[in-house]
């Protein structure tokens, strides 16, 4: 019994942990001009983190929580692609905040 708790209680922590603005920015960072594709991959900036904490703080006052986690996660997949695989994610969590940070 108490192993199957301890299990439960992993589970239940790991589903509450997703994607950081720190770690996709981390992660983007080290997108090269090629991998994005089709597309050429601007560099991330250095207000990645800055503009993503922002944005995080946008959507906790303008309670766009569902909003915000579809975007993080997209970005978390997407990897290198987010500029073309996640715009309506991105079109829906500006339309809730009310515009991105720029």
């Amino acid at each position: 019994m108490t192993t199957r708790m301890l299990a439960l209680s992993f589970a239940m922590v790991l589903a509450g942990c997703g994607p950081t603005v720190e770690g996709i920015c981390n992660a983007l960072e080290e997108c090269g001009p090629n991998d994005c594709g089709a597309e050429t991959c601007p560099p991330v900036g250095g207000d990645c983190e800055p503009d993503g904490e922002d944005l995080e703080e946008l959507a906790r006052e303008n309670e766009c929580d569902d909003e915000m986690d579809a975007y993080m996660e997209c970005l978390d997949f997407a990897g290198c692609g987010w500029r073309a695989q996640c715009g309506v994610q991105r079109d829906r969590i500006d339309e809730c905040v009310g515009g991105l940070p720029e």
